[in-house]
Order: structure tokens, then C-alpha cells, then sequence
């Protein structure tokens, strides 16, 4: 799957298409995520209510009943639904008086991230225009914080704090801004430095005089278990060999399940398996062969999710069976 590396590229037009695509709804307050990555990014919503109580909207959490907000696209949670432009989106019809926070999360990593995962957050309030942010998640599940904004009674927003653009990956958040360190803990540093020198520098004595005391403790200790006559315990059994390399070595007529030898074969990787099994992998692997026909006969050059009624499917289940015939 080819996907773009450098989130400059996704513009505000780019997300407002992939809303289009997957169908997004739209409300009082939206907040959409994009990327271009294969690993799974989550968006975030932590709402503090004027009550006082705390919402959180997310893929743990879709449709929130106290502050109605809904996330209606999800997108990379399924290994088998993986798209070169993913997008999320969380709306509010009507969002009640609270102070929301919008946050992005490194969920599950996909392929190589040493470099990060550029992401863009839309913030869209209705009558206004979309702001944007964007950032680089860098480990897994680690958070970062892009918007935070309050709803007043009267349903007006008010945006509190947002990141720059470009911000740098994150180990934590802690460590988006260094902040000088104190005398007190410079001190700490070069007291455990300067006690690091001093045991390098004891003399060899100390640690013969520690090794002769254990050597002894270590004698003591096996003269009394040889006077008590106990006998060490005995380790784990060794691990037996299936049923299934007796029978296909002819050492059983049988497994406990009735299978013999007739229905056993080797694989290529040299590991005894069903003949069922190998004839599932078989086919698993005609079904890849036909998905690449599939492509090149529709001249599709980017990644396309596989479902079933689409013309990818259709075009991949042709091919499987021209190969069954030519087999």
C-alpha cells in the first residue's frame, strides 16, 4: 500500500473529501482526524461538564448519551480494512455548557513509525471557519493534545488553547516544552556521578573478602543438604511428542480423533499438518494470486479494501476460477 509520508499534504479540502467518502455527519461542533499511515490513530473527546461530571467520547465510548456526542467514523481498528487516506469524526448536534478536550492517541502500530505519524485535527463550529492542527504521534498509544474549547449556556463556543503547527513527536507531554533544571536536582545529579567514581575506585580486597563469604555460605549450604539425605527435586517433564508425529511416523495406527496417516502431509515448512489444512492454505493462496489478476485486470494502482458485492470482489472471484480451471 502506497500512502503519503508528509502530512503537509493534507489539506482542508483533502479532509472534508474523506468526510464526503465515509459518509461523516456533521454538527454544532465536529472535530475530524486524518492521516496518512496504515497504523491505527484514534481520536479523543474528554468533555467536563458544568455539573461536574466528566464524558469521554471515543471508540470505547461511540455514541455518549450526556453530552450527545457521536463518533460515527472509526477507521484501522480491523487489519483487513486498511485505507491509504483514513479519517475520524466526532460531532455534536448540541453540545452542552462544558470545557471539551481533543486529543489524538497512537492506538496500534502498523509498519515502521521510527520517524512519527504526521496527523492533521480539523475543528469545525458551525457559522465559523475550520481550524486546524498538526502534530506527530511517535509511540504507541501516546496522547497528544490539540484543541481544548468551552461551551457556554447559550451553545456559544470559545476556543481555549490549541497546539502550533509542526509540533515535534512526542515522548510525553511533558516533554513538548524543557524546562531548565533546578539547582537542587543538578546537585542530585553530580552527588550519584561523584558516588559512581568512588565504588569504581575501591580497593580489589572488598570484593575478594565478598566472594570468599559467599563461596563459604555456598559450601555450608550443600554439606547440610548432604548430611539430610534430601535429594534435589526433580525439573520439569520433557515436553512428548503428539499423537500426530507417531501416526505419521507409523508408531500409531490413530489419533484420538480418528485421523491416520493417509490424512497427515508435510508442509514446506517441514511441520506435519492435515491434509485439510494444507489444502486451505492452498487455496488461500490461489485466492492472493487472483487478487493481484483482480487489480492488474481493473487497473487499480493503490490499495482497495476487499468486500464482498464490489467489483474488486467480483473481478477476484473470476480469476480464482480461471485458475481452478487451468489447475
Amino acid at each position: 500500500m502506497a500512502v503519503r509520508r508528509a502530512d503537509s499534504d493534507i489539506s482542508v479540502e483533502d479532509v472534508r473529501e474523506r468526510l464526503t467518502r465515509e459518509g461523516a455527519q456533521a454538527g454544532a461542533v465536529t472535530a475530524s482526524l486524518a492521516w496518512n499511515h496504515a497504523s491505527d490513530l484514534d481520536l479523543h473527546a474528554v468533555v467536563q461538564l458544568a455539573s461536574g461530571e466528566v464524558a469521554h467520547v471515543s471508540y470505547r465510548n461511540k455514541r455518549d448519551e450526556r453530552t450527545g456526542g457521536h463518533l460515527d467514523v472509526d477507521m484501522h481498528y480491523r487489519d483487513s480494512e486498511i485505507v491509504s487516506e483514513p479519517v475520524e469524526n466526532i460531532y455534536w448536534e448540541t453540545p452542552p455548557e462544558g470545557v471539551y478536550s481533543l486529543s489524538v492517541k497512537l492506538y496500534k502500530r502498523r509498519g515502521s513509525v521510527a520517524d512519527g505519524i504526521p496527523f492533521k485535527v480539523m475543528l469545525t463550529i458551525a457559522g465559523q471557519d475550520p481550524i486546524t492542527v498538526t502534530s506527530v504521534v511517535s509511540l504507541r498509544k501516546c496522547s497528544v493534545d490539540c484543541f481544548k474549547f468551552a461551551v457556554a449556556s447559550d451553545g456559544s463556543c470559545k476556543v481555549l488553547t490549541s497546539l502550533e503547527d509542526d509540533q515535534s513527536p512526542c515522548a510525553s507531554q511533558s516533554a513538548l516544552v524543557k524546562s531548565p533544571a533546578k539547582p537542587k536536582a543538578k546537585a542530585k545529579v553530580k552527588a550519584k556521578a561523584k558516588a559512581k567514581v568512588t565504588a569504581a575506585q575501591k580497593p580489589a580486597t572488598i570484593k575478594k573478602k565478598h566472594l570468599k563469604k559467599a563461596t563459604t555460605k555456598c559450601k555450608s549450604k550443600v554439606a547440610t543438604i548432604g548430611a539430610s539425605g534430601k535429594k534435589a527435586k526433580p525439573g520439569p517433564p520433557l515436553k512428548k511428542k503428539s499423537s500426530k508425529f507417531d501416526v505419521f511416523h507409523g508408531r500409531k495406527e490413530a489419533t484420538k480423533r480418528g485421523l491416520k496417516k493417509s490424512d497427515f502431509v508435510l508442509s514446506k515448512k517441514k511441520k506435519i499438518v492435515t491434509r485439510k489444512k494444507s489444502e486451505a492454505g492452498r487455496k488461500s493462496g490461489l485466492f492472493a494470486q487472483a487478487t493481484v489478476r483482480a487489480y492488474a485486470k481493473l487497473g487499480i494502482t493503490r490499495f482497495t479494501a476487499m468486500r464482498k458485492g464490489t467489483p474488486l470482489h467480483a473481478a477476484a472471484l473470476e480469476e480464482l476460477a480461471l485458475i481452478n480451471g487451468g489447475a
